[in-house]
């Protein structure tokens, strides 16, 4: 399994992707949905707190399986 972290000052968010570096994304009380990487870290930099406080610092997808990480 791959996932998606993404990190900014006061917050880190992670999301499952699919093998087409898909991230699930699940909204309360709907059906989780697939959406791009450049669209997750678009939407996580729109949060106030994060744009404020300096952006994202740093973003990378680890592999649970290999240990490995690959920053982006």
């Amino acid at each position: 399994m791959r996932i998606l972290h993404i990190v900014a000052a006061y917050t880190t968010v992670h999301y499952t992707l699919n093998e087409y570096n898909h991230c699930t994304v699940s909204v309360r009380g709907e059906e989780p949905r697939l959406a791009t990487i450049e669209q997750v870290t678009a939407n996580f930099l729109s949060i106030p707190w994060v744009g404020g406080a300096g952006g994202i610092m740093h973003s990378y997808i680890f592999d649970t399986e290999t240990r490995e990480s690959i920053y982006i």
